[in-house]
């Protein structure tokens, strides 16, 4: 018999299997919507070919003595009929084993995937070859052209399931900076499972053109406006000791480091301002920028590399067993971990695909999973001159859509508004 393969945990992933439970799952969502209606059976089909094109997605998530691991799935893969209810939920052990899971709607296709497994810019490679896959099967004529799509004709490389964060390790680099603990939104939160999800649709030109406006990129706009919309919404003329808001920005490390990797090869900056000190809009927008540039550069990404490969290659931690070690990892990521921001703001950028495949695909989204200690979230992603921004939170209140969008509106950025309305 077949000897199963197996993967390492890359250096990002050791975080989530010890610290991931029923209420906080470190999930994020894609979903592309279709000009046709999507055949189950075909679905399946297609997800069985991508899943041989990327073998580390074929996977299980596994307990060793001294680390977790990722081992080859030998199980069938089946797809689900969407569930909007249960927003970025995976239960493994119903999804046979598998680290992401697959919906489908009308004529939507949606791609959950735990963290664990890979991140947002690894995740839309799976997911953009999937759809081709899909259309494939279909009967469509389409073609990979070398644009945004892992070709499936291609021979799969180890270099595709690569830890990349300790092949670009470097010993010399110097330490980070302590950080301050952030403001967490608060308020009720629900009495049974699932999440709220808001979505502003919004034409990215016009976004364009308000960030040219204030000299600034799409992202730090953005990260300005959830800044003001947080402080306005949760902190103004309430009493609230920490008025350190922040906003923790993913980048993708592919862009300093060139890889093919579709695990996880990303890092974060945090944009912040401490409200104690109330400012302008136009006040925050050069912060942010000022920030990003000074947080955004090689030297500083190879410090939190440094510092994340470090701590794994310590003796003492590897001889560790994984008991302790999962207690540790969980007290440590109580008390620091998600309390050094406010929320994520993840941009997926523009996603762009061949001619052949955007003709029959009219939208895609971009969705996190929020968490009791995370409670809001925000995702990003442009597909054609459509941009969606999706916030997600598992508390009643609203405040931060409201603000958010109603700032957005203000500056003069047409917003369509989609919501499932939990709080109703």
């Amino acid at each position: 018999m077949r000897q199963r393969y197996w993967y390492k945990l890359d250096n990002a992933a050791k975080i989530y299997p010890p610290t991931t439970n029923i209420k906080r799952q470190a999930n994020f969502g894609l979903s592309a919507t279709l000009t046709q209606k999507v055949d189950a059976n075909i679905l399946t089909q297609a997800v069985d070919e991508v899943l041989k094109r990327f073998p580390s997605y074929k996977t299980t998530l596994k307990r060793g003595v001294f680390w977790y691991y990722l081992e080859e799935n030998v199980k069938p893969f089946k797809v689900y009929p969407m569930e909007e209810d249960y927003l970025c939920n995976i239960d493994d052990k119903k999804n046979n084993g598998y680290l992401f899971k697959v919906f489908y709607g009308d004529k939507t296709i949606t791609m959950v995937v735990y963290h664990a497994l890979g991140d947002g810019n690894g995740g839309l490679d799976v997911f953009k070859t999937l759809i081709f896959e899909y259309l494939k099967l279909s009967g469509k004529n389409v073609k990979t052209e070398n644009v945004g799509i892992k070709s499936m004709n291609a021979p799969y490389v180890p270099s595709e399931s690569a830890d990349t964060f300790n092949s670009v390790y470097n010993a010399k680099c110097g330490k980070l900076k302590k950080e301050k603990l952030a403001f967490k939104t608060y308020g009720m939160p629900y009495g049974w499972d699932g999440n709220s999800e808001t979505i502003g649709k919004v034409k990215v030109s016009e976004l364009k053109a308000v960030a040219h406006k204030y000299d600034c990129t799409v992202t730090v706009l953005l990260s300005a406006i959830v800044l003001h919309s947080i402080y306005n919404g949760f902190i103004k003329d309430k009493k609230v000791k920490n008025k350190l808001v922040k906003a923790l920005v993913p980048v993708n490390m592919r862009k300093i480091y060139p890889s093919e990797t579709v695990r996880n090869f990303a890092l974060f900056v945090r944009l912040c301002h401490d409200y104690e000190t109330p400012i302008s809009f136009e006040e925050c927008v050069k912060e942010c920028k000022e920030q990003l540039a000074r947080e955004l550069t090689k030297e500083n990404m190879d410090k939190i590399v440094t510092s994340n490969v470090k701590n794994e290659r310590n003796v003492f931690i590897k001889l560790v067993p994984l008991f302790i070690k999962d207690l540790v990892m969980k007290y440590i990521y109580t008390k620091v971990g998600d309390n050094l921001h406010t929320l994520n703001l993840s941009n997926l950028g523009v996603v762009t695909l061949p001619d052949s495949v955007s003709k029959y695909v009219t939208d895609i989204k971009f969705v996190l999973r929020p968490s009791y200690s995370s409670k809001t979230q925000m995702a990003v992603a442009s597909y054609g001159d459509n941009c969606y921004i999706v916030i997600t939170r598992c508390i009643v209140e609203n405040y931060l859509e409201k603000e958010f969008f109603r700032m957005l509106s203000s500056l003069g950025v047409n917003v369509e508004i989609h919501s499932n309305y939990w709080e109703g």
